[in-house]
This record gives structure tokens, sequence and C-alpha cells, in this order.
């Protein structure tokens, strides 16, 4: 079943068409501008709660956050205070942060996100396994899920070493009593082994491509009315 979506942003400018994240996001944090540029995807996020509540679809909702923003102390009051506007309760949403993110300031860092789990909101590890945190830190970390990034996932059917890591990734996530998310899964094989490992939640292009709110909607109607034993973020 679908427990959820990733609210992932894309610029399609009028002269000089799609621009890809990785061209402007760095400008963005580089400027100062991704504050802005935060806030923005997570009113976007807001908004379609509701619409996906219309449609009798309870799902959250993911946002990715900078270092920027997860060492901005003022993120949290300021994300209460819109979950608090639009009527939403803080399930709603959940964050995703990157390892190498939250080393950059790990003071700051570990402040915000505390403060956001003491609000309800679920926090994940992005790009697991390609970072340099280590098991002592992870464990004092305030977060429920581990995203394995796909490099790893990609190569599964083919690569034992792969399989290996991933099935460490699975069994340190369980032992952590967290939730184990895999990207990039992009057919039904890497599904089955990821079913087979326990992984929890997968993620990729073999279950949906990145949509637009309308046809999302119809998508997830759709899966609802099928009977699958994998979760989708």
């Amino acid at each position: 079943h679908i427990i959820g979506a990733e609210a992932l942003i894309r610029w399609f400018h009028p002269e000089r068409g799609f621009i890809a994240p990785n061209e402007f996001i760095p400008l963005a944090e580089k400027t100062g501008r991704i504050h802005t540029l935060s806030w923005w995807v997570i009113d976007e996020a807001l908004k379609h709660c509701h619409i996906f509540d219309n449609e009798g679809l309870t799902l959250s909702i993911a946002i990715n956050l900078s270092v920027r923003d997860i060492t901005n102390m003022d993120m949290p009051s300021l994300l209460k205070q819109k979950l608090n506007l639009a009527n939403l309760q803080s399930h709603h949403l959940s964050v995703e942060v990157t390892e190498s993110g939250i080393l950059e300031n790990d003071m700051a860092a570990l402040h915000v996100l505390n403060e956001l789990q003491a609000m309800g909101i679920k926090i994940a590890i992005d790009d697991f396994g390609t970072g340099q945190s280590s098991l002592a830190y992870l464990k004092k970390l305030p977060v429920s899920e581990l995203k394995i990034d796909q490099t790893f996932i990609r190569s599964l059917c083919e690569s034992k070493s792969d399989k290996e890591i991933v099935k460490a990734c699975i069994r340190l996530g369980q032992i952590l009593n967290m939730t184990v998310t895999a990207e990039g899964v992009e057919n039904e094989d890497t599904l089955n082994i990821l079913n087979r490992f326990g992984c929890d939640i997968a993620q990729g292009y073999h279950i949906a491509k990145p949509l637009n709110a309308k046809d999302f909607i119809a998508f997830a109607t759709q899966w609802q009315k099928t009977k699958v034993n994998f979760a989708l973020p």
C-alpha cells in the first residue's frame, strides 16, 4: 500500500526548459536563498496534504531539508506555526536530512532535529551509506527512518557485495528500531529481494516516476484497489 509521498522540486523555465535540481539547489544554498525555497516547498506540501485528505488519501509528505535549514534555530517554531495555520497534525509531514548535512554542524543540527522530533515529526536519514557518520553518532540522533542510497539498490540483483551491504543496513535499522526504506527500486526482481530481506518501504521508478499532484492522486487511488504487500513513500 502507499503510505506517503516525497516532495520533489522541479524547475521548468519558460526559456531554458527543464533545469535539474542539482543545478539550482547548490546555488540556492550558496546564496542563502535556500530558506525561501524550502519554505515554499513546505507550504506546497501542506497544501497538498489537504488535497490528498479530501480525496480520501491519508498520506504523509516527506520534505528534504538542507544544511542551512537544520541549523536554523527558528525552523521548529516556524514549522509548528505553519502546521497550526494549516490545521494539520505533525504526522502529515516527515523530514529527510543527509548524513553529511548533519555532520557539517552537528550540535546545531542535533538541537533542531530534537525539537522537530518533540513536535511529532518523523525524521529520516537520506542517502544512508554514502556519508561518514559513525554508529556511535547514529544512535544518538532522533531518527526513525533510514533510507538506503540507490547506489546500493540499483545493482542489487547482480552484486553480491551490495546484497550484503543492504542486508546489513536493514539489520542495523531493525536493531535501532528504525523503519528502513530502499531508494532507487527500478524492477520487480529488486523489489522481491528487498521484500525477502525484510525491508519496510520501497521507493523508485518501478513503483512510479515523479508525478504532479493530479496524476499522483489518480495513481494512488488506483493502487489502493490492488493487493500489494509492499509500501511506497
